[in-house]
């Protein structure tokens, strides 16, 4: 099927384009994207927080490069009511982490900046976007210190920032992407 393009907008102007496969919306990669640019630790700084991150009080993300356009994936979230730590039978917990695989989806979805991301457990894996064959993990604008990635269909929105600490304006809705 051929793709159908749209334009996403809100009260603070056109926010993403996107395009329509006949099953799910997809936002555009952005262009600029550069894969060692984006690779290393990250926070988690604002977004949609899925089962995992519940219960977080710092999620960090770790991307590291994999054989054959591959990116390894491995998060680690400090769990709020367990900040200092707690045995219970002999276990101590403080956090909980997750680890999975970005691949390049079919060129027919983008080529630059957008993948699908699977993960070891699949309790993990995003039933938001399951459904959707093409990538769950877009990155729609690049920085230095922050990145704006979307998910298919909009279901999520991340800031990922290279410190845990970001000025308001990395998340003023109204700046201009």
């Amino acid at each position: 099927m051929r793709p159908t393009y749209y334009s996403i907008h809100s009260t603070y102007g056109s926010l993403v384009q996107t395009y329509w496969d006949g099953d799910c919306f997809y936002p555009y990669g952005w262009d600029g994207f550069k894969v060692d640019a984006h690779l290393g630790r990250w926070f988690y700084v604002a977004g949609h927080e899925p089962k995992f991150k519940q219960r977080c009080s710092c999620v960090t993300v770790e991307y590291t490069r994999k054989k054959r356009n591959r990116i390894g994936v491995e998060e680690h979230c400090q769990l709020e009511e367990f900040q200092q730590g707690i045995n219970v039978t002999g276990l101590f917990l403080s956090e909980d982490w997750r680890k999975g695989v970005m691949e390049p989806p079919p060129k027919r979805w983008g080529k630059n900046g957008v993948y699908r991301v699977e993960f070891q457990d699949a309790f993990h894996n995003d039933n938001y976007t399951q459904a959707c064959m093409g990538p769950n993990y877009i990155v729609a604008d690049q920085k230095p210190d922050h990145s704006i990635v979307i998910a298919a269909n909009m279901s999520r929105l991340y800031i990922l920032a290279r410190s845990p600490y970001v000025n308001d304006k990395t998340i003023d809705p109204r700046r201009d992407f």
